[in-house]
């Protein structure tokens, strides 16, 4: 099976990953291909990557609907594509090629990471209290949402899966999935390696876009390209006047007492960390270069995340 890791080349090693408390809902209106799952125990925790059927014969690709020709090996591979299409925007070629069942694609992401970038084993995770998954999306044709359990080979597309079903839709659709929902999902959902999209169909072309994918109660956005209710810049548990506010290089806060404040580039590693204490607080990031980066803001009341762009 191929599969292609979005953000960078796999001889990349990554030494430091960010790990977060807790699973925030990824939103490809935020920019970023990187996952934060709030678990971490080895390389690649929280990367999205995409793969095909070639493994047993099958010819299927995937046709993003921006093509990265003058990628560099560096940074964001999706940024162009999730900048334009605010999600994992393409459309499915299924070739059977010599497959003796239903040709697919898919894009996945690991929970925990692999054990380290030479040995890529996926490295099961308990993501039970995360309750289910929250999704936004489109496709026009059925896909499925797949919880891949400790020692079940992710290439094994033809046997019994562990999955709950996203009917196909035209327009961008909302749905939120208990782990009841999942074929043992209860069970799968304690030793879970990977979380990964499959469209199956008959041969031909099918258009999806995924934006947004998160826990049960991850407050997933309606449609493409609008903000999670729980992570806007202004928006906090604290009240909406809760914010995040960037002048030049320097990063100050309002309505926010006390909380630690972290910055993270697009390989999710932290580049910059302070301490909230009043109006006064701020973070100089004069020393970080130019580019797209998250800024998460956790304290007692409130907890928010969002994208910053420094020029």
């Amino acid at each position: 099976m191929r599969i292609k890791i979005s953000l960078m080349a796999l001889w990349v090693a990554v030494s430091t990953v960010f790990a977060t408390e807790s699973f925030i809902t990824w939103n490809g209106l935020d920019g970023s291909s990187h996952i934060q799952t709030g678990i971490d125990k080895g390389v690649y925790s929280g990367y999205l990557y995409s793969y095909f059927d070639d493994f047993d014969g099958g010819m299927s690709i995937i046709n993003w609907d921006y093509e990265h020709f003058d990628w560099d090996g560096t940074g964001d591979y999706f940024a162009e594509l999730l900048e334009q299409y605010h999600g994992m925007s393409g459309t499915a070629v299924l070739d059977p090629g010599s497959l003796d069942y239903l040709p697919f694609v898919g894009v996945g992401f690991w929970v925990a990471g692999v054990k380290s970038d030479k040995h890529q084993t996926p490295l099961p995770a308990d993501i039970s209290a995360w309750g289910g998954l929250c999704v936004t999306y489109s496709s026009e044709a059925d896909m499925s949402l797949e919880l891949v359990p400790e020692q079940k080979h992710v290439s094994n597309i033809a046997k019994e899966r562990y999955s709950a079903a996203l009917p196909k839709t035209e327009a961008d659709k909302k749905i939120v999935l208990s782990w009841s929902d999942f074929k043992e999902g209860e069970a799968v959902s304690q030793k879970t390696t990977t979380v990964q999209f499959i469209l199956q169909a008959e041969p031909g072309s099918y258009h999806f876009n995924i934006c947004a994918i998160g826990p049960k109660d991850g407050a997933c956005p309606d449609k493409c390209g609008e903000p999670n209710a729980k992570q806007g810049i202004n928006a906090a548990s604290a009240g909406a006047n809760a914010k995040a506010l960037l002048d030049g290089r320097t990063l100050a806060f309002t309505g926010v007492r006390s909380a630690t404040a972290e910055v993270m580039n697009s390989l999710g590693q932290i580049v910059a960390r302070g301490a909230i204490e009043g109006a006064a607080s701020t973070i100089n990031l004069s020393s970080l270069d130019a580019g797209t980066y998250l800024v998460r803001v956790v304290g007692k009341s409130v907890d928010f995340t969002n994208k910053i762009l420094l020029k």
